[in-house]
């Protein structure tokens, strides 16, 4: 048993680091806690090794303890908040998470041993989840894979789990208008990437959309404002008509 727990240890912190996530012993009074101090995430990580450590950090979190399984799903979180835009991981990085979500916050309980949705734990995942638009605008098409999986992943927050309180669903929206567009003091109006999409990822955000409870007059605006470009596909005509009722 010593030998497994010494090797589990091992295979957390070599995960942790691969991610650009350094584990730090810090004393505190009489005893010692762990602080997780950021550094540099590892260049070295292909897209095909990163698929593969998430194997391996599922695994783990899966089979380890409560307090190992926290600190690889906060490694994922900064490693997905660190790569590159451009890079396929990022999608990679996304739907691992909404993963994690959809089975820790789930309305319906799972069952499971694994038991995530803590308070600390729930404010920095909610805290991820509530940055996806912002993901989504810089990404704009450049990146569709990770577009895609983040505009699902705010679908899935939406429609299955209790991630986000009624606050965090405002905050949501207020982040969502500007992927459909904004008004900037002496330009006018200024469109978001929402127009750039193909048809199947602007279906996708505007599922998302419909999931928001008490959607805001601001939100319902922005959508208004790009009524030309969807008009042009007509499937989801019925769905915009539903959003603004």
């Amino acid at each position: 048993m010593a030998d497994i727990s010494k090797w589990s240890k091992r295979a957390v912190r070599f995960a942790q680091v691969a991610m650009g996530v350094r584990p730090k012993r810090q004393s505190a009074g009489s005893g010692s806690t762990q602080r997780v101090e950021q550094v540099a995430v590892g260049a070295s990580l292909s897209h095909e090794s990163f698929a593969d450590l998430l194997l391996v950090v599922w695994q783990l979190m899966h089979g380890l303890g409560q307090r190992d399984a926290e600190q690889l799903l906060v490694a994922v979180m900064h490693y997905a908040g660190s790569c590159q835009l451009a890079s396929p991981s990022k999608a990679l990085c996304v739907r691992f998470l909404s993963k994690i979500i959809e089975l820790q916050w789930s309305r319906s309980p799972t069952g499971g041993a694994l038991d995530l949705a803590k308070l600390q734990l729930s404010d920095m995942v909610a805290g991820w989840a509530l940055g996806l638009p912002k993901l989504m605008w810089q990404l704009r098409d450049r990146n569709l894979a990770a577009s895609t999986a983040a505009a699902e992943a705010l679908r899935l927050i939406g429609q299955r789990t209790r991630l986000l309180d009624a606050a965090a669903s405002d905050t949501l929206q207020a982040s969502l208008v500007t992927l459909f567009c904004v008004s900037v003091p002496g330009k006018g109006t200024v469109f978001g990437p929402f127009r750039q999409y193909p048809s199947y990822l602007q279906r996708t955000v505007l599922e998302a959309v419909s999931y928001c409870p008490r959607r805001s007059e601001k939100l319902s605006l922005a959508i208004r404002a790009c009524l030309p470009e969807i008009a042009s596909a007509t499937s989801i005509g019925s769905l915009v008509e539903e959003i603004l009722a």
